[in-house]
């Protein structure tokens, strides 16, 4: 049995890359994973315009201007090209708004994602490959943090150390390890009573070159398909706590709190909640399409 894995399955004659090289193959792939190539796309056409934000409008997001105050869209009676989206309560551009405002959001919830699944994976990594006691103390954690509700600690922090980007991350952070620890435990618990680990064993390799080459390739692929799915879940939680309050405090823009400010102008200034909202749906939609998507490139690798 090999000792490492890929996460894409292979089509063709192109096996070191996995690229279809012939119609047939290609629609096939096509069939297969068309959702994720199109939630690909869109998710790449989203990234552009939150990066190049300031090259797509030429507002600042938190400049008011009281004459302009609930502009409605372009194409509404009354709307200008000048704000394409309406402007707000204060006379701010909500296209600007909800750019700059993804940015906020996306940020957070990658950076956040990213160190999750990284503790994550040293924990799941210690605790499968070592056992005994210190399998069972990180397994209690595990436990213990589970059942912990996570809306109390984010209230106490933030009452104990106030809310910034800094502080959101940190608790996101604390509130994804768990499954990719979990998750990365358990396939490190498989590989090792593979026959080739037990070969480089009685070789002589250490453990830390055991984990390196054998165990670390075989849980990359479960790892990147969750921290894939844990940055959509991560960016709901960001935007359900600056919409109640505890996240990116006004004037600067995220896409939760333009839904709580826009939710009491809905009859009548409806585009303050509605384009954030669909920048925020179509954004977690595009996500995880995208993870299930590396999912069944997975599983169809792993039936070869």
């Amino acid at each position: 049995m090999s000792g490492t894995t890929t996460l894409f399955p292979v089509y063709g004659k192109a096996r070191s890359f996995g690229i279809p090289k012939d119609w047939q193959s290609f629609w096939r792939f096509l069939r297969r994973y068309g959702g994720g190539v199109l939630a690909t796309l869109v998710l790449l056409v989203i990234i552009f315009s939150i990066t190049f934000a300031d090259r797509l409008t030429p507002h600042d997001p938190i400049q008011m201007d009281l004459r302009n105050r609930f502009a409605p869209p372009v194409w509404s009676d009354g709307g200008t090209m000048s704000h394409p989206l309406g402007t707000d309560n204060l006379g701010r551009d909500v296209l600007a708004r909800t750019l700059y405002g993804g940015r906020v959001s996306l940020r957070v919830a990658l950076t956040a994602s990213t160190i999750s699944t990284v503790v994550g994976l040293l924990l799941g990594l210690v605790s499968g490959y070592l056992g005994g006691i210190v399998d069972r103390v990180i397994a209690l954690i595990t436990n213990i943090w589970v059942s912990f509700p996570f809306l109390v600690l984010a209230l106490a922090v933030i009452a104990a150390v106030g809310t910034s980007i800094t502080v959101l991350v940190v608790l996101l952070s604390l509130a994804g390890w768990v499954y990719p620890a979990r998750v990365t435990r358990a396939q490190t618990l498989r590989v090792r009573q593979y026959d080739y680990v037990d070969a480089s064993i009685a070789l002589g390799a250490s453990p830390a070159h055991i984990i390196r080459h054998h165990i670390v390739p075989n849980v990359a692929s479960i790892n990147i398909i969750l921290w894939t799915l844990s940055v959509g879940t991560l960016i709901i939680i960001e935007s359900s706590l600056s919409f109640i309050g505890l996240g990116v405090s006004p004037p600067d823009p995220s896409w939760g709190n333009m839904l709580s400010s826009g939710q009491m102008y809905l009859q009548d200034a409806w585009w303050l909640s509605v384009f954030p909202g669909l920048a925020l749906m179509l954004t977690i939609l595009c996500i995880n399409s995208l993870g299930d998507a590396l999912q069944r490139m997975n599983d169809y690798r792993q039936q070869l």
